[in-house]
């Protein structure tokens, strides 16, 4: 018995976040299976939202942080 691709990828492919939709990306982070609403475009590639708030949006935080103490230290 053959099974259609798209039903074969909809069986495989499961979000990791929504386990009953399709995941056709990965998360450049975590490696999770992610679909398309829980995915964020990074400049580094698709991520998922958690990663992106967890990594991403921590790093900004952190270098906005250091940047400001190098500022207010140059005052």
């Amino acid at each position: 018995m053959v099974i259609p691709l798209a039903e074969a990828e909809s069986l495989t492919f499961k979000c990791y976040y929504h386990p009953d939709r399709f995941a056709p990306r990965r998360c450049g982070l975590c490696g999770r299976l992610i679909c398309v609403s829980c995915t964020v475009l990074h400049t580094s590639g698709p991520v998922c939202a958690l990663c992106y708030m967890r990594k991403v949006l921590l790093e900004e935080a952190r270098l906005r942080i250091r940047l400001s103490a190098i500022e207010a230290g140059a005052r």
